[in-house]
Formats: C-alpha cells, structure tokens, sequence
C-alpha cells in the first residue's frame, strides 16, 4: 500500500487550520456583538445615557494600555494561544460581573469601573488573535479574509440574537450570554497547536523598558508608508466610533424597534468584500483598495447626512450597508499590509500597534468627540440637529482620505 502523497495531506491540514480559525474568529466577535451595539440602548432604558460616551471610551482606553505589551509578550516571551486563555477568562468573569451591577442599580461608576478593567483583558486579543492566524497561515496570507469572514458571521448572529431571540435590546443578558463565550473561548485557545515566541532564540538576558512593554513597535512609524496606515487607521476610527455608538439611537428614534439587527447590514457588505478580497488583493495595488474603503465611508456618512435631512429610513439603511465596505476594505487590508511587508519578530507588535491605534487612540477620540456632539446637537432628539452631527463626521472623514492621498506611496514589494 502506497503512502498517501505529501500534498493531499497537507491540503487537509490547512484545512482543519483554516476550520479552526474561522470558529473562533467566529465566537470571537459574536461575543462583543452581543452587548456593544445595544448598550447605549441599554444604557438609556435605565437613564444612565450620560455614561454613554464613558462606558464606550473604556475600550479605547484598554486599546492605548495593554495590547501593545501582550504583543511584545507573543513576540518574545510566552506561547500567544496561552496568553488569548488566560486574558478571555479575565474578561468573561469581568463582564458578567459588569452587567450583574447593572442588573441590581449599582453606582453606574461601578459598571463603568469593571467595564473598564474588563477591557484591558478583551482589548489585546484582537491584535493577538489575527498575529496567530497570520503564524499559523504562513505565505497563505491570502486565505486570511476567508477566514476573517467567520467574526463577521459571528457578529450578524449576534444581532440576530439579541434582536430575534433574546429579545435583549435594552437588556443585559447578551452580555451575560457574551460572557460565557469567552470563557467558552479562554478553554479553546489554551489547547491550539503550541506558537512559540519568534523572537525567542535571541540571546537571554535583561530586556528594555521598550521592549516590555512593547514600545518598539513605534520605531514602525518611521517609514513614511507604515505611518501613513497607522495614523489614518486612527483618523477613521474617529467617525466610525460615533457610528457604533449612535447610529442605533437615531434609528430607534425615526421608529426602529430592532436596531441592532438592522445594524448587521453593515455586516452583509463585510462578507461580500471579505468573499471577494483575496482575488482583489492579488490583482490591485493594496493603496487603491485603502483608497476605495476610504471613499465609502465617506459616502456612508453623506448617506447618514441626507437620511436625517430627509426624514428616509432607506438613506441610513444604505449608510450602515457602506460600513462593511469601509471597514474590511481598510482595517483587514491594513492587516494583511502588516502581515506581509513586517519583519517576522515585530508581526504581533505590529498588528497590536494597529489595535492600539485605531481601536485606542482614535476610537476614544471618537467616542468623547461624539459625546459631546451629541450633546450639543442630536440629544434634542430634533433630526435637524442629527444632521449637523453626521456632518461633522463626513468632514472627519474626509480629512482621513486626504491625509491618506499624501502620505501612502505604496512603496515595497509585497
């Protein structure tokens, strides 16, 4: 009996591989898609509205303090699967802690406090989770939209969830049910195949401040084009926090009774883009797919604009489908940018970087920008006022594009 060829079994590992990744890309983001969309809903049931903006910066706030140093740890120090267990039991536990104070009318700083701690376990594992299907896809980079697509999924499952099921719009129990997903997660991640650190055959011995803390991956910004991604990764972030955070609210106010599932047509663009990228990034430069998301976050918040100036539904329902195209166009385009032209030792660090970026600098920019916008304008509940508010952020946006156009080169092989 002859031994079965080296390819045919290869070809069923890569696939088990890709399986693997894809369910947990996939319980990855339904969990946060359980609670992220409906809390300012949830919030505002309990007239708690003024701690929006609060509770939605402790994310960012997550995003700028840990995932940096669980970078540089995946890079030079422990196995990354290990160090995903350990930080989604940290957030499992935290987040139904979280919504339990809720439950009983603790002091909203109280929620707010654990929130935010649970959040400097949840935060790194966005950056975390994409280095360790970069490492474990190898020179396949292109499969890893293939794979992204499943988080996708996963976040319109948990719309539906909330929304057709649940029935949680303004209930904490799609918190609680998140919070059993990532303990669910820390058992899965804790056996995935061992990824020791690639860094660590360098020589042992005392480590900089700069490398614990994973400060090295700044020396990234240097090259004009690596900053061109990063920052303007961070100016999008800006309108696109407003976006999650008050794009239900105006849709619950023009008569909306489930806006979180309507908010998954933002999803539905994501895994067409997601179907089709691995073909386009093989044809098109990486600088004209940027571009392109680019421009359709501009249109979605013109969308947005006219929506509250009209008084249409299908204007915004045509806003929130643009989101997919802008955010898989940039921020998975901007991951697999990293992944191939990042020297191997700095990929994890360089994919925290982006988190850190995007989901830390900008998105808190965002979120205390909108807060006070909509305080000044949309909380009048007057759709007059809603247009002044997506005005401003169809400016931001725009301003990321033209920051883009004369920064980015594209120089480089891929």
């Amino acid at each position: 009996m002859q031994p079965e060829p080296s390819s045919s079994i290869d070809r069923r590992k890569n696939l088990r591989i890709e399986i693997g990744l894809g369910l947990m890309f996939f319980f990855h983001l339904m969990g946060p898609g359980l609670f992220t969309v409906s809390l300012g809903n949830i919030l505002k049931d309990r007239g708690l509205e003024d701690y929006i903006h609060i509770a939605m910066s402790t994310g960012p706030l997550g995003c700028m303090v840990a995932p940096l140093m669980m970078g540089a740890m995946a890079d030079k120090r422990f196995d990354a699967g290990k160090i995903l267990s350990v930080l989604f039991v940290g957030s499992g536990v935290l987040l139904f802690v979280a919504f339990s104070l809720l439950d009983t009318k603790a002091s909203p700083w109280a929620f707010v406090g654990v929130f935010g701690v649970r959040a400097l376990f949840f935060t790194p594992t966005f950056g975390l989770i994409s280095a360790i299907a970069f490492n474990l896809l190898g020179e396949r980079t292109n499969r890893f939209p293939r794979i992204r697509i499943w988080g996708t999924v996963g976040w319109i499952a948990a719309g539906w969830l909330v929304s057709g099921v649940l029935q949680a719009e303004t209930s904490t129990l799609g918190g609680k049910v998140a919070a059993v997903l990532m303990l669910i997660l820390a058992v899965v991640c804790w056996f995935l195949p061992p990824m020791p650190p690639p860094d660590s055959v360098a020589p042992k011995g005392r480590r900089s401040i700069a490398s614990l803390f994973g400060f090295e991956a700044f020396t990234l910004l240097k090259n004009r084009d690596h900053r061109g991604l990063f920052v303007t990764a961070a100016l999008l972030s800006i309108p696109i926090a407003a976006f999650y955070a008050y794009t239900p609210m105006l849709l619950r106010q023009m008569g909306d009774e489930g806006s979180t599932m309507t908010m998954t047509l933002g999803q539905v663009s994501e895994i067409f883009l997601l179907l089709f990228l691995p073909f386009v990034v093989r044809k098109v430069r990486l600088k004209w797919i940027l571009l392109g998301a680019l421009i359709f976050g501009v249109l979605r918040y013109a969308f947005f604009t006219f929506g509250a100036m009209t008084a249409e539904m299908a204007w915004l329902k045509w806003g929130i489908a643009l989101h997919g195209l802008c955010y898989v166009g940039f921020f998975v385009t901007a991951q697999i940018y990293l992944a191939e032209r990042i020297e191997k030792k700095m990929r994890a660090q360089a994919q925290s970087l982006l988190v850190m970026l995007s989901g830390g600098v900008g998105t808190l920019a965002g979120i205390l920008i909108a807060g006070e916008l909509f305080k000044l304008t949309a909380k009048s509940g007057d759709l007059a006022d809603w247009v002044t508010f997506w005005s401003v952020l169809f400016i931001t946006t725009l301003i990321a594009m033209v920051y883009f156009l004369f920064t980015y080169r594209g120089t480089g092989s891929r």
